[in-house]
């Protein structure tokens, strides 16, 4: 009989230089918990947000140059772009890809009634079908758990300050990138997916809204934060 074993990975892992997406589905505990049919319902869903924000992507121009490596562990989802030895242009477009990877994630999590959160870094990871490594993943899920408090994916300051420097140097800007009039922390704006989804958007924030009662003060002051910056 043929003895089976788990397959091994090579053990001589390379760093590299990259700009890492964390997003955290909120309020999943509960869900998880709940029931088996909540729990596999929530499980297909995420499966599907994932495969339709990839589809929305495909159909970027650009999109076949710079291909993202994920990982999906439970509620939680990791999103690289590597960009090792890329030219400036080259690391625009790349952290154009990601971004707007993040965006459609986000708006489609929201149309199926999830809201999410996270943090986006520049720095180095390890990334295969085993491993998630490295402290562009450390400082993502920081942002994630201390700075983003509200359903918004935070851009760390190192992040913010590279992208402004390329995009002085090349030209190309990057519109997905909004600044809260808040605290001032630079976010991933996923509005733009609404613009020919009037419908989806009103039907959002009815539902969003109805949340209000009843919810913990805490709750209520995230719900409002996504309230005013749909609204607006």
């Amino acid at each position: 009989m043929d003895k089976k074993t788990t397959k091994k990975v090579p053990s001589s892992p390379k760093l590299r230089r990259g700009i890492l997406a964390y997003i955290d589905f909120l309020g999943t505990k509960n869900i998880i918990n709940s029931s088996n049919e909540a729990d596999t319902k929530m499980l297909t869903d995420i499966l599907e947000i994932y495969n339709r924000a990839l589809s929305e992507l495909e159909t970027k121009p650009n999109i076949s140059m710079f291909k993202l490596q994920t990982k999906i562990f439970s509620d939680n989802i990791v999103i690289c772009a590597d960009i090792s030895n890329l030219s400036d242009d080259a690391v625009v477009y790349a952290s154009g890809n990601l971004l707007a990877f993040v965006g459609f994630f986000q708006a489609i999590a929201l149309e199926k009634g999830y809201t999410t959160r996270g943090g986006l870094s520049i720095g180095s990871y390890f990334l295969n079908d085993v491993l998630i490594w490295g402290n562009a993943l450390v400082q993502a899920v920081v942002i994630e758990e201390d700075k983003a408090i509200y359903p918004r994916v935070v851009l760390s300051e190192d992040l913010v300050t590279e992208l402004s420097r390329i995009e002085a140097i090349t030209g190309i800007q990057l519109s997905s990138v909004k600044k809260d009039s808040l605290d001032g922390l630079s976010f991933v704006d996923y509005s733009w997916y609404f613009a020919d989804k009037e419908d989806s958007l009103k039907y959002i924030i009815t539902t969003l809204s109805e949340k209000l009662c009843g919810s913990t003060e805490r709750i209520k002051e995230k719900i409002q934060w996504q309230l005013n910056y749909l609204q607006s």
